[in-house]
């Protein structure tokens, strides 16, 4: 006996047809006021953030240091 997507389906209201997950891009300007508010964090270290990465992405190395920093103050 084995676990089918149809159970999944019926048992957790998860469908299994069409894309699960769906997301609008956002302009450079607007993930680094998402970092200012959601990480608290430097607008400079942000953008120097994306800069590494050519893009509207974040190292998840560097977001694992902000959230033990984090961790470490409170």
């Amino acid at each position: 006996m084995t676990i089918s997507l149809d159970d999944v389906s019926y048992l957790l209201h998860i469908p299994i047809i069409g894309q699960f997950l769906t997301f609008t891009n956002l302009e450079f300007g607007e993930v680094v006021t998402l970092l200012i508010k959601i990480l608290r964090v430097q607008s400079s270290n942000g953008k120097t953030q994306m800069r590494r990465c050519r893009s509207q992405h974040i190292r998840m190395s560097w977001l694992r240091d902000i959230y033990e920093q984090h961790c470490k103050t409170h």
